[in-house]
């Protein structure tokens, strides 16, 4: 299927169909016959795009997490030598936290904050319960000198 210059729409979905797959950037462009520096210029100025994109590296990571049960399996059945497994799934795991924190990532985040931006609320409630300990430790001494008077 061939497309014109002006409706590349069509091509980029199908890149956000492979990547979600569990396919590279790289190999997907390739794949579909367009430079990774044209689909990232898209992205920038298609927000329904970068929407997908989004989605689709999240869709990886389970491709993603998925593929380590395979390896898993090869292990068992003693196709693949565990220690070169052992490479591979780290670096899956590493990856499949990435582009998934929320649902791979290893820190369990209760605030709802996503790991990978500032928690501006979580600074803040750190320094109120700096302050008010140090407000409790300030008027200590003074409740001691009057409990003693």
């Amino acid at each position: 299927m061939s497309y014109t210059k002006t409706d590349k729409t069509p091509i980029y979905h199908d890149i956000c169909t492979l990547v979600a797959c569990g396919m590279s950037i790289r190999k997907a462009v390739t794949a579909k016959g367009i430079s990774s520096e044209t689909f990232y210029e898209e992205l920038t100025k298609n927000d329904d795009l970068a929407k997908r994109y989004a989605q689709a590296r999240e869709k990886r990571a389970d491709a993603r997490a998925e593929s380590i049960d395979d390896l898993c399996a090869k292990v068992i059945s003693g196709e693949i030598d565990p220690n070169a497994a052992r490479v591979a799934m780290d670096a899956q795991k590493w990856l499949t936290a990435r582009e998934n924190p929320k649902r791979y990532g290893e820190k369990l985040d209760v605030t709802g904050v996503p790991a990978n931006s500032v928690n501006v609320l979580l600074s803040t409630r750190d320094k109120l319960k700096r302050l008010k300990r140090a407000k409790e430790e300030a008027d200590a001494p003074a409740a001691i000198e009057e409990g003693g008077a």
